[in-house]
C-alpha cells in the first residue's frame, strides 16, 4: 500500500507542476482512440466514403494515439525529473537591498582588545543576501572581496585599489537553507568614530583604504557547495555614519573585470 501511494503522490506532484502537457497528450490520443467510434456515430448524420478504419500515413488512428501518447509520456517524465534534479542541485541568488535588510542601522557596542564592553554605540552595516534556490541547502559560503575601485568625483573614472589577492569577508563558512534568507555584513561604519570599514579583519596592507570620502565599487564572489555567484555594488561614504548609501552595480560583473581579476568561479 505504502509503495502505490508513494508513487501516486510523486505523480500528483508530477502533474500539478506540468498540467499542459499531459492534458493536450491525453486529449490528442482520446481523440484519435474514438475517431472510429465518433465516425460512425457521426455517420448517423452525415455520410463519409466507405473504407473502414480512418488511417493516417497507412497507420490506424488508435494506434497512432497510443504511440503519441507514449512519446508524450516520456517526454512529460523527463522534463518533470529534469525539473525535480534542478530543485535538488544546490542554486543561490546574491542580491544587495539598500532599502531593505541591505543598510542597517543598529544599536552596538564599542569593545577593547579583550572582549570587554567600553561603550554602547550606534553603527550602520551593510549587507548582502544570499538566498538558495533550490530546496538544499547551500552549505559552506563564504564570500570574497574580488576587486575594489574608488571615485573620488561622480566626473572622475574608478580607480583600481589593488587587493593583492581575494579577501574573505566572512570570519567562517555558514550555510545557506532554503526560503531563509541569509545576510552577511561586509561594511560598517560607527557613530563614535565615523569611520568606515570591513566588518572583519583586514589585510594591514589595506588600512586607510576607506579613509577618502568617495564612491566605492566592491565586486564580490560568493561560493560554496560547489558553486559560485558574484555581485558588484557600488557604496557612496560622503563622512557621515548615518547616511552611507550604495547600490548593485548596474550592468557590471565579475566577467567585466580584467582576466587577472577575475576570481575562480565553480562550475554550476
Amino acid at each position: 500500500m505504502t509503495w502505490f501511494k508513494d508513487r501516486w503522490l510523486l505523480l500528483r506532484d508530477a502533474y500539478s507542476r506540468r498540467k499542459w502537457p499531459i492534458t493536450f497528450l491525453f486529449f490528442v490520443a482520446t481523440i484519435l482512440g474514438t475517431i472510429d467510434y465518433l465516425k460512425e456515430f457521426v455517420s448517423r448524420w452525415i455520410i463519409f466514403p466507405s473504407g473502414g478504419s480512418i488511417e493516417i500515413l497507412g497507420i490506424r488512428a488508435p494506434q497512432i494515439g497510443v504511440v503519441i501518447f507514449l512519446i508524450g509520456a516520456l517526454w512529460w517524465m523527463l522534463e518533470v525529473a529534469l525539473e525535480f534534479r534542478k530543485l535538488l542541485i544546490p542554486a543561490i541568488d546574491v542580491s544587495f537591498n539598500p532599502d531593505a535588510e541591505g543598510r542597517v542601522k543598529t544599536r552596538t557596542e564599542i569593545q577593547d582588545g579583550r572582549s570587554v564592553k567600553i561603550r554602547d554605540d550606534m553603527a550602520t552595516y551593510i549587507r548582502l543576501t544570499l538566498t538558495s534556490r533550490s530546496r538544499k541547502t547551500v552549505k559552506g559560503c563564504v564570500v570574497f572581496l574580488t576587486r575594489l575601485e574608488k571615485r573620488l568625483n561622480p566626473a572622475d573614472q574608478f580607480v583600481d585599489i589593488p587587493l593583492q589577492g581575494a579577501v574573505p569577508l566572512t570570519p567562517q563558512p555558514i550555510d545557506v537553507y532554503p526560503r531563509v534568507p541569509t545576510t552577511v555584513d561586509f561594511l560598517k561604519v560607527g557613530e563614535y568614530d565615523n569611520q568606515l570599514g570591513a566588518t572583519v579583519p583586514w589585510p594591514f596592507r589595506l588600512d586607510g583604504v576607506f579613509n577618502d570620502n568617495a564612491t566605492y565599487r566592491l565586486a564580490m564572489e560568493v561560493v560554496g557547495d560547489d558553486i559560485g555567484e558574484n555581485i558588484c555594488v557600488e557604496i557612496d561614504w560622503g563622512g557621515k555614519w548615518d547616511e552611507i548609501t550604495g547600490r548593485e552595480c548596474e550592468g557590471v560583473g565579475s566577467d567585466d573585470l580584467p582576466q587577472d581579476k577575475r576570481s575562480m568561479r565553480a562550475t554550476k
